[in-house]
């Protein structure tokens, strides 16, 4: 799984920090039918550490491992951005979630 979020980090400010993973699951059908692929999912973090309005920005296959990508997002918890000392929203955020038999996510 690779997760890409960009930020700035000077005076005190940071990006919002993945303090845990929903569960990864790996759908039946697909993982029976040995089915790999990968999904985009954007979304934004609240001040209080939560993702909001998730939604799938590519699918490879399409229509396989959307629904559990969006499940395994959307149970993250982060440490909210900061700026200036406090929390901030942070919109436009991008996770890569790798769908792959064989490794430690399947």
């Amino acid at each position: 799984m690779l997760l890409l979020i960009s930020g700035c980090t000077s005076s005190g400010d940071r990006p919002p920090l993945l303090r845990g993973d929903g569960e990864f699951v790996y759908p039946a059908a697909a993982k029976s039918q040995h089915v790999e692929g990968y999904v985009v999912v954007e979304y934004d973090i609240s001040t209080e550490g939560r993702v909001l309005a998730p939604h799938i920005v590519e699918a490879e296959p399409a229509g396989v491992f959307e629904g559990a990508a969006l499940e395994y997002v959307t149970a993250r918890v982060y440490a909210p951005a900061r700026r200036s000392g406090g929390p901030v929203f942070t919109r436009g955020q991008r996770a890569r979630i790798e769908f792959k038999l064989g490794e430690t996510n399947d």
